[in-house]
């Protein structure tokens, strides 16, 4: 997976929350997650409207939060809710830029887990061709 940005990102598939990687389900993931909603400017989630294939859609996701640690991706419909986990090293700029997979259309969550806590912002994208399957 590409990884872009001024940060040292490690790509964990076992680490940091545990439950919501182990969801079954979109929901459970964000219940496992316990996020708020990020006030404006804190979490930024930069994703197309419209995608013409599911198996390549371009992600940015950048937090102006303090203490950011990772940065989970979730696709509310694709079959293993969390798409991608980010672990940021003390000291990185936590910018991730990424390509997922999306199933169908639905929505991207971005949910930054911080010291203080967890929070997300989102964003509808509509997928043409599907590429989960």
């Amino acid at each position: 997976m590409p990884v872009a940005g001024a940060m040292a990102a490690t790509l964990q598939a076992t680490a940091g929350p545990t439950a919501a990687l182990a969801a079954q389900t979109f929901e459970d993931a964000m219940a496992a997650l316990g996020a708020a909603p990020a006030a404006p400017g804190q979490v930024t989630l930069v994703a197309p409207a419209l995608v013409e294939n599911g198996a390549i859609v371009p992600i940015t996701v950048s937090s102006a939060l303090p203490g950011t640690r990772e940065i989970v991706l979730l696709c509310d419909r694709n079959p293993v809710p969390v798409a991608v986990h980010f672990s940021f090293a003390l000291g990185t700029e936590p910018v991730v830029s990424t390509r997922i997979r999306m199933a169908t259309s639905g929505t991207v969550v971005a949910a930054v887990v911080t010291d203080r806590g967890v929070f997300a912002a989102s964003r509808s994208v509509e997928v043409t061709v599907g590429g989960c399957g």
